[in-house]
């Protein structure tokens, strides 16, 4: 499976994963579910409607989403703390 899911496989091919695959691209700190939910990721229907699909187009914009935001979390923590000097001293 994780040779299925690397950067350069198959499913980037493809126009729908399943909710397992969609886990296994994502990480497992991304609920499919819930961003199926919120709309965050699209789910497509199928004529036999058993299981759900997702589009790959929306884990990849959810994918490339998740890296900004950890991409801006890193810069901001990179900058040096803000420091008060004060003079207490009367002249």
């Amino acid at each position: 499976m994780s040779q299925a899911l690397s950067n350069d496989s198959p499913w980037r091919t493809r126009a729908l994963v399943s909710v397992a695959e969609a886990a296994a691209i994502l990480g497992r700190s991304t609920r499919v579910r819930d961003r199926l939910t919120d709309n965050s990721l699209a789910a497509a229907s199928l004529p036999d409607a058993k299981r759900i699909a997702i589009t790959v187009r929306s884990v990849v914009r959810l994918s490339e989403e998740i890296a900004a935001s950890r991409a801006a979390r890193n810069r901001t923590a990179r900058r040096p703390w803000l420091r008060l000097v004060v003079d207490n001293d009367r002249k």
